[in-house]
């Protein structure tokens, strides 16, 4: 057996087997069992010898190393396929030699979940804490053509340092339009438990993000549907929003709004944001307001009906509202509401006072056998389509006469070339005193046949207006 009086090698042998026990020095006499050997005056000094004990961590080393080689990729932003890098491993081995280094694998499917459920436990509670948080959110196209969304939020903390949160950065196979970033928005901010503190969006002004935004507001709409519901309406309504390019829509959100008075008053004194007060004036107003525009939304519904013969209701129509802004201007509305009124009713007569003079629309109402001359205001225009109806009328009269004349003539030259043979009939005396009185009666003009054939259909009865005016054509 081999003894040494140094502990060196076992120094050696301690890191390059065990790199992970600590060692700590122990001073000890060392006892010399030789009294022949045995001088006084190093006796009297001692020898001091090094004796290691070991204390072993309570985290598993291999757990240590993971976190050590993992935490390149978490706090410098490191690739995964860092530990694959020829120079960091070399520096690893040269460091410690009896190490094996994680893989990519390793790193991404076992650290990187428990780094990620860490940090968003944090961050959770972070904001939960939070009172109000701007939130901002773009979508773009990757070169591989992956659409991505991202949103973050950023707020000031109890240190007022400013804080910014990623809550989704991921692939995002929807179409962008307004509805899907909307409910995109939703579900990342209720996930996140933001859906109430969201005070200012931040887009890149593009129309689709910036509608999803801007009818993204859920909490409000929640709020008025749970109202409705607790005072027994079973079919709660929204709230309606006016488009630009369409008219009527600004008709339907007054309506609706008028509709809803109470639910949106309730709901208002509710929320916890300084919306602008809907005063008592101004509720008034807007069922002025709608009263007004009914009648215009009906003659819209009317004209895009695709059952009806547009060019024959246009006069009928324009008439009818002309008369309904005579009326409103004898009602005992507001200052506001006969601005209004005034403002229509120059724009009806501005745009379309001529109506009753365009030849097409003309005719065409007065054949209407709903309206014939009803919808004529102006007695000059009336007996213009009157005239106009008898003259076109006279010409395919006169132009289908020839005709029937040379179809006559031919069947009278074709009767005397062929050979006569007589026949003998009961009729021939009755026929023959019936020609010759023919013969006496006056032949009518075209136009004269034209203008009776005018007062016939005048005489006629006035078909009710709902009635189809192609069914009515047909006769049934």
């Amino acid at each position: 057996m081999s003894y040494k009086a140094t502990v060196s090698n076992l120094k050696k042998h301690m890191i390059r087997k065990h790199p992970t026990v600590q060692l700590l020095h122990e001073n000890v006499e060392k006892e010399n069992d030789n009294p022949v050997l045995n001088d006084p005056e190093e006796g009297s000094e001692g020898t001091s010898v090094e004796v290691f004990s070991a204390i072993v961590t309570t985290v598993p080393p291999h757990q240590v190393d993971l976190e050590a080689v993992a935490s390149t990729s978490k706090c410098r932003s490191n690739p995964f396929s860092v530990v694959q890098d020829e120079s960091f491993r070399q520096y690893t081995k040269a460091l410690n030699p009896a190490y094996e280094i994680p893989t990519r694998q390793v790193i991404s499917k076992t650290f990187v979940p428990s780094f990620y459920e860490e940090c968003l436990v944090i961050c959770k509670e972070k904001i939960k804490e939070v009172q109000a948080v701007s939130l901002t959110t773009d979508c773009w196209t990757s070169g591989n053509n992956d659409s991505f969304i991202g949103i973050t939020i950023h707020f000031v903390d109890d240190d007022f340092k400013l804080q910014t949160m990623l809550l989704k950065c991921a692939v995002f196979n929807k179409s962008h339009i307004s509805a899907n970033l909307s409910d995109e928005l939703n579900t990342i901010s209720e996930e996140w438990g933001v859906n109430r503190k969201v005070v200012l969006a931040v887009s890149d002004n593009a129309a689709n993000i910036a509608s999803a935004i801007k009818n993204g507001t859920n909490y409000r709409k929640t709020k008025l549907t749970t109202f409705q519901e607790n005072v027994g309406d079973k079919n709660p309504k929204k709230l309606l929003q006016d488009v630009v390019t369409r008219w009527n829509s600004t008709f339907y959100m007054i309506e609706r709004f008028v509709i809803l008075e109470e639910a949106v008053r309730s709901t208002v004194a509710l929320l916890d944001t300084a919306l602008p007060q809907v005063t008592v004036e101004d509720w008034g107003i807007l069922k002025e307001l709608k009263t007004i525009l009914e009648p215009f939304e009906d003659a819209t519904c009317v004209i895009s009906g695709q059952q009806y013969l547009v060019p024959s209701l246009v006069i009928v129509i324009t008439g009818g509202l002309l008369d309904v802004c005579q009326e409103l201007l004898t009602t005992n509305m507001t200052s506001s509401a006969m601005a209004v009124i005034k403002k229509l009713q120059y724009g009806l007569r501005n745009r379309l006072g001529n109506v009753e003079y365009s030849n097409t629309l003309a005719i065409t109402t007065f054949l209407d056998p709903r309206y014939k001359t009803l919808p004529f205001k102006n007695n000059d225009a009336m007996e213009r389509v009157k005239k106009n109806i008898i003259s076109e009328l006279a010409d395919e009269i006169s132009n289908k006469e020839p005709r029937q004349l040379d179809s006559e003539t031919s069947e009278t030259t074709s009767a005397e070339t062929e050979p006569k043979k007589q026949k003998f009939s009961i009729w021939t005396s009755i026929d023959k005193i019936a020609s010759q009185e023919g013969i006496k009666t006056p032949v009518k003009s075209s136009t004269s046949k034209a203008v009776i054939e005018v007062q016939r259909y005048m005489e006629e009865d006035i078909l009710d207006r709902k009635k189809r005016s192609l069914r009515v054509v047909e006769g049934t």
